[in-house]
């Protein structure tokens, strides 16, 4: 949360060190950011994804990243019309949410839903499935 009161969250992958668990790897992690007090660190559990060919995935990212620049527009066209048909004090005392849950607890406490999406689909499936 910066000081304008618009959240920033970053989402980062990182390899496991040798044979050490996820949960190792993070707990480095969490350690280096918290003492620091760079940041608060959550795991976000994702699935093994059928990932396919080098090719592919450059392909897809290329795609995705069209989709995050049109998403990113659309999102902040819904939060001034909010802003707008609320007022601008109320907008910041009852946020939009996601589903039933604000923003930041969505993202903290996300959980890959595996019936919806399937992780044995190709990414490009699961791509269009989640869009």
């Amino acid at each position: 949360s910066s000081e304008d009161g618009i959240m920033s969250h970053w989402m980062i992958t990182l390899p496991n060190e040798g044979n050490n668990l996820a949960e190792d790897t993070f707990a480095k992690l969490r350690e280096y950011t918290e003492l620091e007090n760079l940041a608060e660190a959550k795991q976000l559990v994702v699935p093994k994804l059928l990932v396919g060919t080098l090719d592919s995935l450059m392909s897809l990212s290329d795609e995705l990243g069209k989709y995050d620049n049109a998403i990113e527009v659309v999102v902040r066209k819904i939060e001034r019309q909010y802003s707008d048909v609320v007022g601008v004090k109320e907008a910041v005392m009852d946020p939009l949410k996601v589903g039933p849950v604000p923003p930041k607890r969505f993202l903290e406490e996300f959980q890959w839903d595996i019936a919806k999406y399937p992780n044995r689909r190709p990414l490009p499936e699961l791509v269009q499935l989640i869009l």
